[in-house]
């Protein structure tokens, strides 16, 4: 699981892989090499993602979206998986 928090990947019983660190412009292509099939990210994640957020409509699926207390999380597929 692709998060910011590794505490997300913990409750998903799944191994964690940032969300950070990536290669510029490769970023997708790195959390599949890293095994990630699942990429977990609230909205203000994903603004400070600009890669990821360009990717919501190439290489990613969104599964699931939970909205509470005006916050906003979503889960999200690896198109293509590893």
């Amino acid at each position: 699981v692709a998060a910011t928090k590794g505490r997300l990947a913990f409750y998903a019983d799944r191994p964690y892989v940032s969300l950070y660190g990536g290669p510029p412009g490769g970023l997708l292509a790195h959390l599949r090499g890293r095994g990630a099939r699942f990429v977990i990210v609230d909205d203000e994640g994903l603004q400070k993602l600009p890669e990821l957020e360009a990717a919501r409509e190439g290489g990613l699926r969104l599964l699931v979206r939970f909205e509470d207390r005006g916050r906003a999380t979503s889960v999200y597929e690896l198109a293509g998986g590893p």
